[in-house]
């Protein structure tokens, strides 16, 4: 089966690894933010518990990582939601914390530093690393926007150093925070 090179990537390997710990480190900051009052509640119209869209963030780069050491993503593995252990924002956090290492170890053992040599396994299909480590950095991060913009809209709560359109640059950033935004 022939990978087609990613047509998006603008950023290196080491910028993008760079650029998801900023991503789960902004996460970590607003997610510690979040009432928990409202960890168990429905996001919005969505049939999700903002702390189950909080603790997707690091779940993205959790798969991302089975992959990358020979394993897969799987859809199943993405949705899978908080562990029981998870009761606040501060917990979430502190997986977060467990995430950001792993994704360091993982980044000081990998001898592909492009991500362009090393085929991944993932539900849609196999794929080259690169595109799979883009994919887990914008996806978490369109996922840290839009609990910055519930932090702000929803809970009248400004984010702890928010990132900016700045901090997503050279990701293919979708340009709505949430897919039924008005234009």
């Amino acid at each position: 089966m022939d990978i087609e090179p990613p047509t998006s990537g603008i950023l290196s390997g080491p910028e993008l690894v760079e650029k998801l710990d900023m991503i789960l480190a902004g996460a970590q900051r607003f997610i510690r933010q979040l009432p928990t009052a409202e960890l168990d509640k429905n996001v919005r119209n969505r049939d999700r518990t903002l702390g189950h869209l909080a603790n997707h963030i690091f779940r993205i780069p959790e798969g991302f990582l089975s992959a990358a050491q020979g394993g897969e993503l799987s859809y199943d593995f993405l949705a899978k939601g908080q562990d029981p252990w998870m009761k606040t924002g501060d917990d979430i956090a502190k997986f977060g914390d467990d995430i950001r290492q792993r994704v360091k170890d993982w980044w000081l053992k990998n001898p592909d530093v492009e991500c362009t040599e090393t085929i991944v396994k993932t539900y849609y299909g196999d794929r080259q690393m690169y595109e799979v480590l883009e994919r887990t950095c914008w996806h978490s991060g369109q996922h840290v926007r839009q609990i910055m913009m519930l932090l702000e809209e929803d809970f009248n709560i400004q984010p702890d150093q928010p990132l900016t359109a700045e901090d997503f640059a050279g990701l293919p950033m979708p340009e709505k925070t949430w897919d039924d935004e008005p234009t």
